[in-house]
């Protein structure tokens, strides 16, 4: 079985939303003829935890981690003080991570490296792990890359560094993966890729998470409306416009008296400030970090699935939520703006989306939901035709299919003996 080395930050039993597209992709791989061997580079910060999510990886998965060292841990806190993120501590984590990763692939006999980012810094330790074994690179892209992300602000000398390391590690990559359609037209359009090199491969669901939590309860048939929001919202424009229509639909006695809004996720000092007022915690509840078979739980059982997504964000992303809301069925309510996200909900015909910044048309959303809710509202389930084209399994087919095209045969992994060779990419 040739094997293949993932490089990633979000790995098991770090959760957070970024975690599952590569735990699930190393779970499936082996019965598609694939042995991954993992590289987990740990991220600085402190991340949530779920110990269960450990049960996803074959028991023969090697697991090699790279954590943070003293020097590592002073080059970022310079960074953080001065401003400047090309002093962040990534260099002596990545020569180590370099060489770390290039001996798995010389004891496993690796074929393909694969390397899903963010952090957005990470595809620079493929290059460097591609530059070190001859293999080929495989780099995937959860969020948009650098050029295309709307986040993206550097100064003229942050940004002239990213824009030199993202040309080699476009070139250097025998595929690059995306994980919405926009994304993908963008590479080839607006950065002059060429369109065989930019595959679009979707998040999406597992259906053993659905199998496990499908039987346990239905929905609630109390007097209050259970919605859902799987994920802590971020705070911003959307979070104040949020508020602010929980307080317009909260005029509403009824709405008020039987509309329940549980956010799942770690919460911020922020979130837990601006949902403070008296009206507003009478109708939210801030669960906190739960395990992720139970976050699915609930969103199966929900009597409403909500999800807010940035205004910026929304032309080229689509929440990780939304695939598990899809297969879960339940009505959607999405705060978001036109785009990939936008569309998926209103094809699967399970709901509908307002702007995430009009906080009147965002009340107008909870009224609607509301008022449906009260009429029995239970949306057709989503065709299995469409479900089936977001499930993991079938997911990771495609990107076995993408190293099978790019496999280096016969195996040539280059010897360790220059570390500084394969340390020349690491920033």
């Amino acid at each position: 079985m040739p094997a293949v080395l993932v490089v990633t930050s979000a790995f098991p039993p770090t959760s957070d939303s970024g975690v599952f597209r590569t735990t699930k992709f190393v779970k499936h791989l082996p019965s598609l003829g694939w042995r991954p061997l993992v590289l987990h580079v740990r991220p600085d910060l402190h991340r949530p935890r779920d110990a269960t999510l450990l049960d996803e990886i074959p028991g023969d998965t090697p697991v090699a981690e790279v954590g943070t060292g003293p020097l590592s841990r002073i080059c970022t806190a310079s960074a953080g003080v001065l401003g400047r993120p090309l002093l962040r501590g990534d260099g002596p984590r990545f020569r180590k991570a370099t060489r770390l990763g290039a001996k798995l692939c010389q004891q496993h006999g690796a074929e393909v490296i694969f390397v899903s980012a963010p952090p957005s810094r990470l595809p620079l330790l493929g290059l460097s792990l591609a530059e070190a074994t001859g293999l080929p690179l495989v780099t995937d892209f959860r969020d948009p890359p650098w050029q295309l992300n709307s986040q993206w602000r550097p100064d003229p000398g942050a940004r002239k560094f990213f824009e030199r390391k993202s040309a080699a590690v476009y070139a250097r990559s025998a595929r690059l993966i995306v994980n919405t359609e926009p994304v993908r037209r963008a590479m080839i359009d607006e950065l002059g890729l060429p369109a065989a090199k930019v595959v679009y491969v979707p998040n999406g669901y597992d259906e053993d998470d659905f199998d496990a939590v499908e039987a346990d309860r239905g929905p609630s048939a109390g007097r209050a409306l259970r919605a859902v929001s799987a994920g802590a919202p971020r705070s911003g424009p959307e979070l104040e416009a949020l508020v602010r229509a929980l307080e317009i639909a909260g005029e509403h006695p009824d709405f008020r008296a039987e509309f329940r809004l549980q956010i799942l996720g770690a919460c911020s000092a922020p979130l837990r400030r601006a949902l403070s007022t008296p009206r507003i915690r009478e109708m939210v509840q801030l669960r906190g970090h739960v395990g992720h078979r139970d976050s699915v739980r609930e969103m199966v059982h929900a009597d409403l699935n909500v999800v807010l997504l940035p205004e910026a964000s929304s032309a080229r992303r689509v929440p990780q939520k939304l695939y598990q809301y899809l297969r879960a069925g339940r009505p959607v309510l999405g705060f978001l703006s036109t785009g990939p996200g936008q569309r998926l909900i209103e094809d699967s015909g399970l709901g509908f989306c307002y702007e995430p910044r009009k906080s009147d048309e965002m009340a107008r959303g909870l009224l609607r939901a509301f008022e449906l809710w009260q009429q029995g509202w239970s949306p057709s389930p989503v065709s299995s035709e469409r479900l089936q084209r977001f499930e993991r399994c079938n997911l990771t087919r495609e990107l076995a299919d993408v190293f099978e095209a790019v496999r280096d045969r016969p195996n040539r992994v280059r010897s360790i003996g220059r570390p500084d060779a394969a340390d020349s990419s690491a920033a």
